[in-house]
């Protein structure tokens, strides 16, 4: 245990040469990765909005003085977020949304860029864009729960779903995350540099010191050659 841990430390001490390289390289990738994000990938931009699953329309006319849903009917919205997250994500629901945006995309395009995320343990319903152009994604996203809200009420012959908020313009672009990419590339840069000095060092079976005498071959050092070049 005690040989492994001088051998360590060794090692350590031998890495020492190569640090100023290792930051160099890890500086690369980052510049790298830095560059490749910012003017490489294409920007891509989020939207959401939300809607909720609660009593029907008609239910509340027929009660208007009852304010308080019991725990059942609470029970029972929440198990049709499922079924209705699938209805959101139906080709009928997606179809109608390209012909109304006069998008230039079909179905598959359309799903890949929308994602339905029903909100664990409650009536919402979260539908998330994603598109390269940030106008586009806020309206997909208005426009698919605006379709979805008009096709509940066609498919399920009830009003029970309200949209909560709206899509709004995104400001900036939820993707690439440039300082995150630069962060990753420099760690990931650092420990490549590193791995490379470490497997350098150890398939270097050169001798260059007396000490790498001794310890190679367990012999006394009885005398040295002198390099007369260098005392030129």
């Amino acid at each position: 245990m005690i040989e492994q841990e001088i051998d360590l430390l060794e090692l350590a001490k031998k890495l020492k040469k190569y640090i100023f390289a290792i930051i160099a390289f890890a500086i690369l990738v980052a510049t790298l990765v830095y560059a490749g994000s910012k003017f490489v990938l294409t920007p891509k931009y989020t939207s959401n909005t939300t809607m909720i699953v609660g009593n029907t329309n008609k239910n509340n006319q027929e009660n208007p003085q009852q304010n308080n849903v019991d725990y059942s009917q609470i029970q029972a919205n929440r198990a049709l977020v499922s079924t209705y997250s699938e209805i959101v994500k139906s080709r009928g629901v997606a179809e109608n949304v390209i012909k109304n945006l006069n998008l230039d995309m079909d179905y598959p395009d359309f799903a890949k860029k929308v994602s339905i995320e029903p909100v664990n343990d409650t009536q919402i319903i979260s539908v998330k864009v994603i598109d390269t152009i940030p106008e586009r994604s806020m309206d997909i996203a208005n426009e698919t729960s605006k379709i979805f809200k008009e096709s509940i009420t066609e498919i399920m012959k009830v009003d029970n779903v309200q949209i909560l908020d709206k899509a709004t313009l995104p400001k900036e672009p939820s993707s690439p995350n440039i300082m995150k990419n630069t962060a990753i590339g420099l760690v990931l840069g650092f420990l490549i540099g590193l791995t490379i000095a470490i497997f350098k060092e150890l398939s270097d079976t050169s001798i260059k010191t007396t000490d790498d005498i001794r310890e190679k071959f367990d012999i006394p050092v009885l005398g040295m050659i002198p390099d007369k070049s260098i005392e030129k």
